[in-house]
């Protein structure tokens, strides 16, 4: 069955310092996109970055990225022609600790596009980031 999870569970950073969350995907079958939208609190952390994971990427195929940030979501699509299979990061969101506090991490919507269609996925506990005086 296709699953979902953040990893790691928690992430501590100061303010200034890039921290990152994973969003992993185990049981994928011939996974041709993956859509997702993140949340979280834009005046404590940052966005720097959503990448498309090792699972899209491992294999040296052509990965296309559509990404927007907008105060305190973020949206991201990735594309392969080749379809890819078995357990692994989808995403990597990379973010800088703005002031103390919680980050408030969620995950708003979980897409999997496979020749049978497009699936939605919950993705478990969303991880506790914590931005540290």
């Amino acid at each position: 069955a296709l699953r979902a999870q953040f990893a790691p569970q928690t992430a501590n950073v100061r303010p200034g310092e890039v921290g990152a969350v994973s969003v992993i995907v185990m049981g994928a079958q011939d996974l041709t996109a993956v859509e997702l939208i993140l949340s979280f609190d834009p005046g404590v952390i940052e966005p720097v970055d959503m990448a498309p994971g090792a699972l899209l990427t491992l294999d040296g195929n052509a990965v296309v990225t559509d990404k927007q940030a907008d105060g305190g979501r973020y949206r991201a699509r990735f594309t392969r022609q080749v379809p890819a299979s078995g357990a692994g990061a989808v995403a990597v969101f990379t973010f800088r600790g703005l002031k103390p506090g919680n980050a408030n991490l969620g995950l708003g919507a979980l897409t999997v596009t496979t020749p049978a269609g497009a699936q939605t996925l919950e993705a478990g506990a969303a991880p506790r980031v914590t931005v540290a005086p």
